[in-house]
């Protein structure tokens, strides 16, 4: 859904909204973030939560997030982070917002270049209950990241290395704690 159609439903129908989740790919329509100020303090006067997941080019989200960085947002305190992803020769990032007592998920991509944007910090994962691991397995180490997740999404999982998984998974969360 481009976001024009989007901002036609939140006018009809979003009024008494809470809490709002959008994924979105490649349309920098999301990313505008007067159009987003408009709307929730025109059409969604009612929203606590506002989670956004943007991927794109990561050259725009310098940019990008400066503007996402203004007292309207922190007021509301919703915080916005980026990262850069290289896979397949392609340089793309992520665009989202970051409330760590809140997000409850995570997505374990090993095959993302150096985080040189990412500005979270370990304990922000305390949160997560779902950890989804994607790509080829790498040296980057990851304890206590996840101390209290309980489910596990394995997408893909290349263990190059003669360390076995359980034991490589272990440093990411505790085994014994999953359910999932």
């Amino acid at each position: 859904m481009n976001f024009n159609r989007l901002e036609e439903i939140i006018k009809n129908y979003f009024y008494y909204i809470e809490v709002l989740h959008i994924t979105s790919c490649d349309d920098p329509e999301f990313l505008n973030v007067k159009r987003w100020e408009r709307l929730i303090t025109s059409f969604m006067p009612n929203l606590r939560i506002f989670n956004m997941n943007h991927t794109g080019l990561a050259d725009k989200y310098h940019d990008v997030i400066n503007q996402f960085n203004s007292s309207f947002w922190i007021n509301k305190k919703w915080y916005f982070t980026h990262e850069h992803i290289t896979k397949d020769n392609a340089q793309t990032g992520i665009f989202y917002s970051m409330n760590p007592y809140r997000r409850k998920y995570y997505t374990v991509d090993w095959q993302k270049s150096e985080q040189t944007c990412l500005d979270i910090k370990e304990n922000n994962f305390r949160s997560v209950k779902h950890v989804f691991i994607d790509g080829k397995q790498v040296s980057k180490n990851y304890p206590d990241y996840f101390s209290n997740a309980t489910e596990l999404t394995i997408n893909s999982f290349e263990n190059e290395s003669h360390i076995s998984i359980s034991t490589i998974l272990n440093t990411i969360f505790p085994l014994k704690q999953l359910t999932k």
